[in-house]
């Protein structure tokens, strides 16, 4: 651990005099000097013609959407291809200094702070915490084992991590550093201090871009950008789930901090090729890999897409993207060299759709199946006519052309699964800057109106975002998207966490059986028990376990959470005990504990912890010698352990 803490020292003091350095040449948070021609102040005489081509688009996308998934591919490619040759082709690049003033600046920071609070208070459960939480949890318990490199939520080490490809993460390390140094519980690294980080990170990231793209309205932007992601809750897998309702994790900061850091230094090359652009490019990318596999594909084609909005359609520019693409080079080695392991533990990769029906499954999980869905198809297609004239035009041109054309293909989606994204194909939407483009909509009121008409271009924002929040399935903050505010702390499951800790105290480090719901979160303890399965993560490994194993562990769990698939099912339960070496056992109360019970009393059990829904049972000869608990009055050494975890006793 201590080599491990040395090196994220080591990063760290690079990162501060790095930072130090770009700053004082106003390379961080400050556009760099136009390179080519500014028209990016002048009025936009071309409205009209632009409101009527934008109106058609989106017009013929929900028409085509409503129709057929890959007719709306079309349309998007016909709508998208026509913009790019209008206004990337045939324009010059607009660059201009950003607007700033203290006030600015001060209302940035505040929505950072902002930001973070929300972060912090807001606690949506999320199941995969389970695993990434158990990263660094395996990181500072089990320092003899190699760190990313086997099962640590079985005690099977002999078994490999869930995913190869989960062996180029670095964040779940740092989080273990953070609990090390701090002696604070790897959870609350997760769920305190890198929340709080990342989501005071996620809006100062966007206006490291929007000041490039929009330099006038770049703060309304910004705001708009944030309202976006905060005020629309389900589906799960929306962009403002991964924002700031779980922004602790991974693919949540990749999405959300490091992608748009990616766009803009990758604008900002195109603009200055200099090394320190292509040095802060690499960076971006590279600390993005860190943070979630899934950049081996997504951070250089954002890097591509935001290379070519900002450069000429001529020689020099190609020279520019060639050159900004080699900053690209670190992620894709890292993906190339992981792609047989991650095909080779993935046979659903194999699986044939008919054309267009992952886009549409992936649009659907993304965006839901309701207004917001139908909003999210027109803005595709059309969010370049009412973006400002300059690179945030171009932006919404080029970034969405590039995804709709090589990921979202209807007839190539066997490929990109195969090769790119992986078995989890709805993450090729994230190569859509969506929320970007529902935040240029409603700030467009904004960049249109002159002084005169400043009031009224603010009214008709506001009401365009009173509109947007109703065709929201659900505001983010509700109980209906699974949110609850509540002080800052371990954001688990109450009720399971209290038996899980109860788990964990009474049988540190030995084998035991818990009905999934309980099971999922032994393993984000320090010195946790090992339960026979932790949802999904022995699949992978099906057969290294063993096809009867495997099914064995599977039975099992889902038993003792109430449910027999057969009449076999409580002899394989009284077997496994055994054959298992189980230590403890949690039973879920059902139509089967009495039956249960019989066995666990035959088999040497005795039960030590009782509740409502749930009780324990331990073998006799591991029982403690304190008496036996209650729900309702658990003993002292419980009661510790649950408050020390940050959460109450059963």
């Amino acid at each position: 651990m201590r080599p491990l803490v040395a090196f994220f020292a080591l990063a760290l003091v690079a990162l501060g005099v790095g930072v130090r350095g770009i700053r004082r040449r106003g390379g961080l948070l400050a556009s760099e000097p136009p390179v080519f021609a500014d028209d990016a102040a002048r009025d936009d005489e071309e409205w009209k013609t632009r409101a009527a081509l934008g109106a058609a688009a989106g017009i013929a996308a929900v028409f085509a959407w409503w129709i057929a998934t890959p007719w709306v591919w079309a349309v998007w490619c016909a709508a998208l291809g026509i913009a790019a040759v209008r206004h990337v082709v045939r324009e010059p690049v607009a660059g201009a200094p950003p607007a700033h003033s203290r006030g600015r600046e001060v209302a940035l920071w505040a929505t950072a702070a902002a930001c973070a609070l929300y972060a912090l208070v807001a606690h949506r459960v999320d199941a995969d915490d389970v695993f990434y939480v158990n990263l660094a949890v395996a990181a500072i318990d089990r320092p003899d084992l190699p760190l990313l490199a086997v099962d640590t939520l079985h005690g099977r080490s002999d078994l490999p991590i869930h995913f190869p490809i989960y062996r180029v993460h670095s964040l779940e390390l740092a989080y273990a550093a953070i609990a090390w140094i701090t002696g604070l519980p790897a959870i609350l690294a997760f769920h305190v201090v890198g929340a709080a980080a990342a989501g005071a990170a996620a809006p100062l990231a966007h206006a490291v871009l929007l000041r490039t793209l929009a330099p006038r309205h770049w703060l309304a932007i910004t705001l708009a950008t944030v309202y976006v992601l905060v005020v629309v809750g389900e589906p799960h897998r929306w962009f403002g789930n991964f924002a700031f309702v779980r922004i602790w994790q991974g693919k949540a900061i990749a999405l959300s901090v490091f992608l748009p850091l990616v766009a803009a230094w990758a604008i900002r090359f195109a603009r200055q090729p200099t090394g320190r652009h292509g040095a802060l490019l690499a960076a971006a990318q590279i600390a993005a890999l860190g943070c979630s596999a899934s950049a081996v594909w997504l951070a250089p084609l954002v890097a591509a897409g935001a290379l070519l909005c900002a450069v000429p359609v001529d020689r020099e520019g190609l020279r520019r993207v060639a050159l900004g693409g080699l900053a690209s080079g670190y992620v894709l080695a890292a993906g190339l060299l992981q792609r047989g392991d991650m095909i080779a533990s993935s046979p659903t990769l194999k699986r044939v759709y008919e054309p267009g029906e992952q886009l549409a499954a992936a649009w659907q999980r993304t965006l839901g199946d309701g207004a917001l869905a139908w909003l999210g198809v027109v803005a595709v297609a059309a969010a370049w006519a009412w973006c400002p004239r300059g690179l945030a035009r171009r932006y919404a041109i080029t970034v969405p052309l590039i995804a709709v054309v090589f990921l979202l293909a209807p007839f190539a989606d066997a490929w990109v699964r195969a090769h790119l994204v992986g078995p989890s194909y709805w993450r090729a939407m994230w190569a859509l800057p969506i929320p970007l483009l529902f935040a240029f909509g409603i700030a467009a009121p904004l960049a249109f109106a002159d002084a005169r008409r400043r009031r009224i271009g603010i009214a008709a924002s506001c009401a365009l975002a009173i509109g947007f929040a109703i065709s929201a399935p659900s505001l983010g903050w509700s109980e209906a998207n699974e949110v609850v505010l509540r002080a800052p702390g371990a954001k688990r499951p109450a009720t399971v966490a209290r038996w899980a800790a109860q788990i964990n105290e009474r049988a540190s480090g030995r084998r035991v059986l818990a009905p999934p719901a309980v099971s999922d979160w032994i393993p984000t303890w320090h010195d946790h028990a090992y339960p026979l399965l932790v949802r999904d993560y022995l699949s992978p490994s099906r057969e290294r376990v063993g096809a009867i194993a495997y099914r064995d562990r599977h039975v099992l769990t889902r038993y003792v959470g109430g449910r027999a698939f057969d009449r076999e099912t409580p002899a394989l339960f009284a077997r496994g005990l055994d054959l298992y070496a189980v230590d403890l056992v949690c039973l879920r109360h059902s139509e089967h504990t009495e039956a249960q019970r019989a066995i666990l009393d035959e088999k040497g059990f005795a039960k030590t912890v009782s509740g409502r829904h749930y009780e324990l049972w331990e073998r006799a000869a591991r029982v403690k010698a304190a008496p036996p608990a209650t729900a309702t009055s658990p003993d002292a050494s419980s009661a510790a352990a649950a408050s020390s975890s940050g959460i109450e006793s059963p």
